[in-house]
């Protein structure tokens, strides 16, 4: 009977978690998850001294994935798709969780990795795996006198498991009519790899067609803009009225009645140049600022999605953002010599209203209190 682990090598977890049917377990070499009704920690031990970190230190912790029915050790043929499923959704949440231009809580894709590896038991250090070819596949014997793969230098040797749970947890029970959602989320996972082996004209084609399968709109800006104006419709957002980019929108984009329009065809443009090549023509963001408001804008579209659907309750911050959404626009995010990010002050700012209404909620419930208390003792 075959034997399976399926893992993220690259990523850690302090403690089990389950969300929806997914369930997050941690590894640490020679200590946890112990022996298990369908696997030794040995075995395990044995395995992932496959799996280095920079400079060939074998990997200690690591994250073990399972789903459903699925437990570690067993035969997973018939649960691989679901896992691999799962990773895509389990990787996306975290890039919708992430902060940019913060220094903190940032994380890329292929931190989340997904290996989903056969052993024989008591021989786990030696095992094949198959490799893509554009004709077909390779097959690869290993036997573990070393480490065979190293941590990629991309992905942060400390990463541990921080994503948006609720959006996880609605994320997995999406059936065959949000396949539109998940083409898109598969989509814009490929676009945020970091990977250097990515280009950046890849990374911009593959970002418009996640907007594209999620809004299932044609490739023009007019659908783009649609899409948007139709998912934020009942979103107050607040107009900018300065920024060093203002003018700059305005004068290149003099027909666009948004300052979100202005982005989209701005966009759309930068896609079609690195898409079709030819003459470079002149936008007014340069792609890695085009990549990076979108790599915040999206998932909000898609909770935003599933929240007009009932499935998911926007939280308070994420409708206070898209709010401001516009006032993002002002700035070029590459912007030297600044003692905060304006994004992050925009993110501030939509924290602390959320603060604020919190708080005046709270006044008004214990004044509610007040006002129905006969003062009897």
């Amino acid at each position: 009977m075959p034997h399976d682990v399926a893992f993220m090598p690259w990523i850690s977890i302090r403690e089990p978690k389950t969300i929806g049917d997914l369930r997050l377990l941690p590894y640490v070499r020679g200590r946890l998850p112990g022996d298990q009704g369908n696997i030794r920690q040995a075995d395990l031990d044995a395995m992932t001294r496959a799996y280095a970190n920079h400079g060939g230190r074998i990997i200690r912790k690591c994250t073990l994935v399972e789903r459903g029915q699925f437990r570690t050790g067993m035969d997973s043929d018939s649960y691989r798709a679901s896992l691999f499923e799962a990773q895509r959704l389990l990787g996306f949440s975290a890039l919708a969780h992430r902060l940019l231009f913060s220094g903190l809580r940032y994380t890329n894709y292929h931190t989340y990795t997904l290996i989903v590896q056969r052993y024989e038991p008591g021989r786990a250090d030696r095992f094949v795996f198959r490799t893509r070819r554009r004709d077909g596949s390779a097959q690869h014997y290993w036997a573990a006198d070393h480490f065979a793969f190293q941590r990629p230098l991309h992905v942060d040797e400390h990463a541990a498991v921080d994503l948006d749970e609720p959006l996880l947890g609605t994320l997995l029970t999406l059936d065959a009519n949000s396949q539109h959602i998940l083409d898109a989320i598969t989509d814009f996972n490929g676009a945020n790899t970091d990977s250097e082996d990515v280009d950046p004209q890849a990374e911009i084609v593959m970002i418009k067609s996640a907007f594209e399968s999620l809004f299932n709109i044609k490739q023009n800006a007019i659908e783009l803009v649609g899409g948007i104006n139709r998912t934020l419709a009942d979103i107050n957002k607040e107009v900018p009225t300065a920024g060093p980019m203002k003018a700059l929108w305005e004068s290149h984009w003099q027909k666009a009645r948004s300052y979100l329009e202005a982005w989209a065809r701005d966009f759309c443009l930068s896609r079609n140049t690195a898409a079709h090549g030819g003459q470079r023509t002149i936008t007014v963001w340069a792609r890695k600022a085009h990549l990076a408001f979108a790599a915040l804008f999206f998932p909000l579209l898609v909770k935003k999605m599933l929240s007009d659907a009932g499935q998911l309750q926007l939280q308070c911050v994420d409708v206070e953002f898209l709010r401001r959404i516009e006032t993002l626009l002002m700035y070029d995010p590459f912007t030297e010599n600044i003692d905060k990010h304006p994004w992050t002050e925009v993110r501030d700012e939509a924290i602390g209203a959320c603060m604020h209404q919190a708080i005046a909620d709270i006044v008004e419930r214990v004044s509610r209190y007040d006002s129905t208390d006969d003062g009897d003792v």
